[in-house]
């Protein structure tokens, strides 16, 4: 039963190129948004939340009329990119101010 939960769970998601499990529904505009917003909702604190999540609704607006495929998958592989690359940001330890 375990294996067959397994099996279907891995069925839904996929890999991107640096390795990072996706779900496939992210590979769906209305996917990506969702996938991006609650993303955002693991950030640390509110105001940085808030600020990428405006963010992300206006780099959707910005592409809504995109129609070529090809850049379409572009975007949403930049934009899952982008994403881990925040969340990496955010969640890596405070060494004190840069000099």
């Amino acid at each position: 039963m375990v294996q067959t939960t397994k099996l279907l769970l891995l069925a839904n998601i996929t890999t991107n190129s640096t390795g990072t499990l996706i779900p496939k529904a992210v590979y769906s505009p209305k996917g990506l948004y969702k996938h991006l917003i609650r993303q955002c909702n693991k950030l640390p604190h509110e105001e940085i939340s808030a600020y990428y999540k405006h963010h992300v609704r206006q780099s959707f607006n910005q592409h809504a009329d995109e129609s070529d495929p090809e850049r379409v998958n572009q975007i949403i592989n930049q934009a899952v990119k982008d994403i881990e690359w925040v969340l990496k940001k955010y969640k890596a330890p405070d060494n004190g101010p840069r000099k």
